[in-house]
């Protein structure tokens, strides 16, 4: 029904058991443990062929109507109502709708042959048409293009992929407490976190429980998985504590000075000589850090650039260097689809991508402030957001909010 219809195709919504699949028509049938897939369609398609063609017939959808909702509210007002909670066409919104009047028109029309032909046109409008359909297209292609793997064969014995492994987090800051959370939730263990400071070192072990402690409490973690992950997390003072980690992910202050000396110790205290030793750096030369590393160790070097806030951004820039291996990009990608983020290979320069891209565009809202702010008749900070913002220009948001967001801590 329509309903369900609006679930499944606007809202893009797939809750509910197989069996209640079966219950709503989206499914014919379900295969159980006894049989395979294959043996189920066989025995699926000699049923069918035993059937007179006058059953047959009835089964096909351009024989049925379209059913009343079995709350009793109109199917019109059904559609009426998810209209209102449809992005703007201008904003993103145009296959939304277009899916909209897709669902309207099997009960408005008067024939399945007339709804179809009015779905095929709609679609034709936006696959041929519709600037916002060639960009959907170019991100879904461009993301798993991306994030694939180098096409090599995969090593069966690396468990990092796998959600298997001790994780090293260096920094309890901003980043490094978000991406310490990003690992635990995925099941990494033990993640020992790491920070010369003992205070920032607690408060990061405080907000990374507190943060997990309040995704239970709103039911997107199992009380049983949180104690799981709960106890999975280690802090100290120390490096030599990541002595056993199978990758170690560096995100401390962004001083070039401050990394090489970090990855100098690394080099001795790590005893893997295949761990992964990453940084998190956002701007600085994965070069210039991995040659604090010992020759052999630095095919096992790459950048791993987390955004901010780290647990919930979903793009991860793997940096590759001029060391870096086929095999660790592979690892990281892996491992980074793990986390449930997206990996997005990048070369070895300045800003890399991401802030390749930010630094001229923030730079220049600032210079605004700079020429043209202060005062009562002056431009203030909420003007730069609102004109960069969704009203206008078309950002998600300004870039003094983004800032806001991800951390003046870390710009």
């Amino acid at each position: 029904g329509v309903r369900h219809a609006l679930d499944m195709i606007v809202r893009g919504r797939i809750n509910g058991s197989a069996q209640e699949g079966l219950k709503f028509g989206f499914l014919d049938g379900v295969v159980s443990s006894k049989e395979s897939v294959l043996e189920y369609a066989l025995r699926w398609a000699n049923w069918a062929s035993m059937l007179p063609s006058t059953t047959m017939e009835s089964r096909r959808l351009c024989r049925r109507a379209v059913p009343l909702d079995e709350e009793g509210i109109e199917n019109r007002d059904m559609c009426d109502f998810a209209f209102q909670s449809l992005p703007p066409k201008d904003k993103g919104g145009e296959s939304a709708h277009a899916c909209l009047e897709a669902i309207r028109a099997s009960f408005e029309l008067s024939s399945f042959d007339e709804g179809m032909e009015a779905e095929k046109n709609l679609f034709n409008d936006l696959l041929y048409h519709s600037m916002q359909g060639k960009a959907y297209r170019h991100i879904f292609f461009a993301e798993r293009s991306s994030s694939s793997a180098s096409g090599r064969k995969k090593n069966a014995g690396n468990q990092l992929g796998k959600g298997k492994g001790a994780v090293g987090m260096i920094g309890a800051g901003t980043m490094g407490r978000g991406i310490a959370i990003s690992f635990l939730r995925a099941g990494f263990g033990p993640v020992i976190l790491v920070d010369v400071n003992p205070k920032g070192l607690e408060a990061g072990v405080q907000y990374i429980r507190s943060t997990l402690q309040g995704e239970a409490k709103k039911g997107r973690l199992a009380p049983s998985k949180l104690k799981g992950i709960l106890s999975s997390l280690e802090s100290s003072t120390n490096l030599s504590s990541l002595a056993d980690c199978d990758l170690v992910v560096e995100a401390a202050f962004e001083n070039l000075k401050v990394k090489r000396d970090i990855f100098s110790k690394l080099n001795t205290i790590v005893k893997k000589k295949d761990a992964l030793l990453l940084s998190n750096t956002s701007t600085l030369d994965v070069d210039a850090i991995a040659s604090s590393l010992s020759p052999e160790r630095r095919a096992f070097c790459a950048g791993m650039h987390f955004f901010s806030p780290a647990h919930i951004m979903k793009l991860v820039e793997v940096v590759r260097g001029s060391d870096t291996s086929p095999e660790t990009l592979d690892t990281i990608r892996a491992l980074t689809k793990r986390i449930k983020k997206i990996p997005v290979v990048v070369g070895n320069c300045d800003g890399f991508v991401g802030n390749r891209m930010i630094h001229p565009y923030t730079s220049e809202s600032t210079l605004l402030l700079v020429d043209y702010g202060g005062g009562e008749a002056g431009l203030g900070i909420s003007d730069v957001d609102a004109a960069v913002g969704p009203k206008y220009f078309g950002m998600a948001v300004g870039p003094f909010v983004m800032s806001d967001i991800a951390g003046n801590d870390i710009g």
